[in-house]
């Protein structure tokens, strides 16, 4: 959505039974799940995107994934051998289609599919799916995806933070990269994998993923909020990304320069990490 209904400042978060109330669509919700319509306002416009982070089990999806899939879909889940990518497949199915239903709206998540382009990018195939774009990620038990209008390119990036990666994490960062993230007020390994995940969103939004040397998407600088850190690009000055934690995840979303985005990252811990979900 664009125009000035774009730029209210109310805020939309679907948590668990609200899906119904907020929205009006019965779609399936499954715990620990988390969407949040964003509004993206720009010095000339505003935009809305909607984020759906969830944290639910590999049984749980599994048990429900009839309830979200398009046929192909489950004919693709079919045929995969493995647990791991079957995992992966369904957290990371199950965020996108949630996004994407909110953003068309499309209550029934089975009448559109997600496929993959000759770059291996995510398509929406719906017949009113209009410019609806989609980002998706998935690490762990953790995963999210971000439906947006083609005319403000995002992305999305999730990684888990571990200790024993921290080697690999520093042997792609210059030592300004590694010196801006040592200046956060967070560990060091939380610092150099929201460094990471901000340089991956990125390679995401470009297409380029691992493909291309990762130097290219060098940080400049970083600027700290009260619940996020805003990083931008020596090469890419227009994108900048905004990067955040989710329990110990790291997620990071690009986008253009010069977009504030609304994003309650206090409510997403709440909701993906509660201990206790019904």
């Amino acid at each position: 959505m664009t125009g000035p209904e774009a730029c209210s400042t109310e805020k939309k978060w679907i948590i668990g039974e609200l899906a119904l109330m907020e929205t009006n669509v019965a779609r399936p919700l499954l715990p620990r799940t988390y969407i949040e319509r964003l509004h993206l306002r720009r010095p000339d416009s505003c935009f809305e995107a909607y984020l759906c982070i969830s944290g639910h089990s590999f049984a749980v999806s599994r048990a429900r994934r009839t309830d979200f899939l398009h046929s192909r879909e489950l004919f693709y889940y079919d045929s995969l051998s493995f647990e791991r990518r079957q995992k992966s497949f369904l957290l990371g199915r199950y965020c996108a289609k949630q996004a994407i239903s909110a953003f068309l709206p499309e209550p029934d998540m089975r009448r559109f599919s997600i496929h993959h382009g000759v770059l291996s990018q995510p398509i929406v195939r719906h017949s009113a799916s209009s410019n609806v774009q989609i980002g998706i990620s998935h690490c762990d038990d953790c995963g999210g995806a971000i439906a947006y209008p083609e005319e403000l390119p995002m992305a999305i990036d999730l990684e888990r933070i571990d200790d024993d990666r921290m080697h690999v994490i520093q042997s792609q960062c210059t030592p300004e990269e590694l010196a801006l993230s040592l200046s956060l007020p967070v560990p060091a390994a939380t610092g150099l994998t929201l460094l990471w995940t901000a340089k991956e969103s990125l390679s995401k939004e470009l297409r380029c993923g691992l493909m291309s040397p990762f130097q290219i998407f060098e940080v400049k600088d970083v600027e700290p909020q009260p619940d996020s850190f805003i990083w931008t690009f020596r090469r890419f000055a227009q994108y900048q990304a905004t990067s955040f934690l989710i329990g110990n995840t790291a997620c990071s979303i690009i986008t253009p320069r010069k977009t504030e985005m609304t994003l309650d990252t206090g409510e997403i811990n709440k909701v993906v990490c509660d201990p206790y979900p019904d």
